[in-house]
């Protein structure tokens, strides 16, 4: 047997054990939660099941993790802790002043499920390609009895509707993408459209844009959207080049104010911008100078 082999046998009876016992993965998460147990241990640890989480002011919602789910390993442990830990109070301030919110990457629905938690009014669409993805958020909306009110739209949004080819990833909860594929990597074709196109009429107050890179072509697409509903943006810039792209395509628009959403909170942009670090990527657009 090889290193890898039984690497992966030691990880799958590891896992088996977790997923067996739900008062174990309890304990875990217990743990983790109060700084008992090493980052090292538990996010090695993959939960199965059902798990209760709590957004920014509370409120419980439920979530849903399957096998391969590393993003469930980033928010069950530590009960969303150690995730965009300053992006999600304030999406939830945004979302409670919305009518509709538009989550353009939506992976497995947290935002789209934070934001109907913020708002009982709310209109959430959640756009995601990865047809694996899209399924996750419909379970996770029924879950927490929000089908009614969230919208799962399985096509990539970019500046031109048509088709594309999606690279889906090797491990499924990874974002897929439209970029060209890696060495085994699997692809299919999936629908892209505007969001000028599938938004019209809408009374968009809050969009959110995580799409690997491609944040600029889906602003372009929305030009509309943006000039008459002037929605607050929350965009991932992984760098100053991504970020500055998007400012371009914003700015006519009448976006000029721009703020990092940091460890320090929601900072103003100005002059040349560093790049941001791993765990805060995320920035704010708005028309109008933010207040809080």
């Amino acid at each position: 047997m090889t290193t890898t082999s039984l690497r992966s046998t030691a990880i799958s009876i590891r896992n088996g054990i977790v997923r067996r016992s739900p008062a174990m993965q309890r304990l875990i998460q217990q743990g983790a939660t109060h700084n008992c147990l090493p980052k090292a241990l538990y996010r090695r640890l993959q939960p199965i099941g059902v798990a209760t989480l709590h957004a920014p002011d509370g409120s419980p919602f439920r979530y849903e993790c399957f096998e391969e789910d590393g993003f469930g390993r980033m928010i069950v442990w530590r009960d969303m802790r150690d995730w965009e830990r300053t992006t999600q109070p304030l999406l939830y301030s945004l979302a409670k002043k919305s009518r509709v919110f538009v989550d353009v990457g939506a992976h497995t629905g947290i935002y789209s499920i934070l934001g109907c938690l913020a708002n009982p009014e709310l209109r959430v669409i959640a756009c995601e390609p990865n047809p694996g993805l899209a399924e996750r958020i419909r379970a996770n909306a029924a879950l927490n009895g929000l089908t009614e009110r969230l919208t799962v739209v399985a096509a990539a949004l970019s500046d031109a509707p048509g088709s594309a080819t999606l690279s889906i990833p090797r491990k499924r909860t990874h974002a897929a993408s439209l970029r060209a594929p890696l060495q085994g990597e699997a692809t299919i074709e999936a629908e892209v459209t505007t969001g000028d196109a599938l938004l019209s009429g809408m009374p968009v107050d809050l969009v959110k844009i995580d799409v690997e890179g491609l944040e600029s072509q889906v602003l372009g697409g929305m030009s509309e959207v943006l000039r008459t509903r002037a929605p607050h943006l929350i965009i991932e810039c992984l760098d100053p080049a991504a970020l500055e792209s998007a400012r371009q395509v914003v700015t006519p628009a009448g976006y000029t104010h721009v703020y990092h959403i940091s460890a320090q909170g929601v900072v103003p942009v100005t002059g040349r911008f560093r790049d941001p670090d791993l765990l805060h990527t995320n920035f704010l657009f708005c028309t109008r100078p933010y207040s809080g």
